[in-house]
């Protein structure tokens, strides 16, 4: 670039269902609470941020589970809370009239363990004005079905997010299990049912041992949890550039939103080539909670760089990314 010249400016607004985010960067489900935590955190970059997911609520009040729920391990974090939360009424109550004070987007998170508790919380989060869509997490135990996932059973998934969709007037998110033998075909039943996004992936099942102690003692109160962090972006690589061939493949209007080891912009660039939307961030903002602004910074450096390289106006605007690299990866 010539001395003196301007500098293009980047477009990093992505369309994500009904939503217009001003960055595809989302705060994931976990990590910020309901939000009103990083109010409190001086100079937090807010206008780099394009949505936030609270943490999960669930029909009755939870606990969690026992400590430590957290744990770091190479190129990782173990968690196990247990999504201890205050439970809807509490929610309704207390945290839904202050919603309005986060600057962005809001998506709710719900869970349970009927198909019946996900639809009394997404009937009863049509009270709420402050939220934008809703995340299905479907990475829970169905006790109607002996305790197995609904994120590993296409046909439990797809009634899920059947009954939410009926029982909620907005988008639906449902985010999946990395745990399904074909996250594809659980794609496909979700998007079949209804679902406008899905995102990719949870936490992948993990356990770490502390071995100065003797015998060594699990690091967890739980003893087993979700590994998330670099270690895991890979494998959830793999899986979100599954789900969109499939998608693509039947003509499905759902998107993908990834979510799983971002720790620089690069990751984020990966995600869209193949086709994500969208992507969350989460034991990120645990390392750094200033994360997303070094985020969209390093975007907008590499769209710069591609715009040069190709001489392409279309390269400064961060949607073009999406799905760029699905024709190289065709076998």
């Amino acid at each position: 670039m010539e001395l003196g010249s301007k500098v293009p400016k980047v477009d990093l607004s992505v369309q994500v269902g009904k939503l217009t985010l001003r960055t595809p960067i989302i705060l994931a489900s976990g990590c910020c609470g309901y939000g009103f935590e990083l109010l409190r955190v001086n100079d937090f970059p807010w206008e780099d941020v394009g949505a936030l997911v609270l943490k999960s609520i669930t029909v009755k009040p939870r606990v969690g589970k026992p400590p430590p729920r957290v744990a770091e391990v190479t190129a990782g974090m173990l968690n196990a809370i247990g999504v201890q939360n205050e439970g809807i009424g509490a929610f309704m109550e207390r945290i839904a009239p202050r919603l309005a004070e986060l600057p962005c987007a809001v998506i709710a998170s719900i869970i349970g363990t009927t198909k019946e508790e996900y639809a009394v919380l997404a009937n009863a989060l049509n009270g709420c004005s402050g939220i934008a869509a809703i995340e299905v997490n479907i990475s829970s135990p169905n006790i109607e079905r002996g305790g197995i996932e609904f994120g590993v059973d296409p046909k439990a998934a797809g009634e899920v997010t059947e009954l939410v969709r009926r029982n909620w007037n907005g988008d639906v998110w449902v985010k999946l299990s990395p745990n399904a033998h074909d996250i594809a075909l659980i794609a496909q039943s979700c998007s079949d049912a209804g679902a406008d996004i899905l995102v990719l992936t949870n936490t992948v099942p993990a356990m770490g041992l502390d071995v100065r102690s003797f015998p060594p003692k699990p690091l967890l109160g739980a003893v087993v949890g979700g590994l998330s962090g670099p270690a895991i972006k890979p494998i959830v690589l793999r899986k979100v550039y599954e789900a969109v061939r499939r998608l693509r493949q039947i003509g499905a209007k759902a998107q993908v939103v990834a979510s799983g080891g971002i720790w620089r912009a690069q990751d984020i660039v990966e995600y869209l080539s193949v086709g994500a939307t969208a992507v969350q961030v989460g034991t990120l903002l645990l390392h750094d909670v200033h994360a997303p602004r070094k985020l969209r910074t390093g975007l907008e450096e590499y769209a710069l760089w591609v715009h040069k390289l190709m001489n392409d106006e279309k390269w400064l605007r961060i949607s073009s990314y999406i799905g760029c690299a699905l024709g190289a990866c065709e076998p």
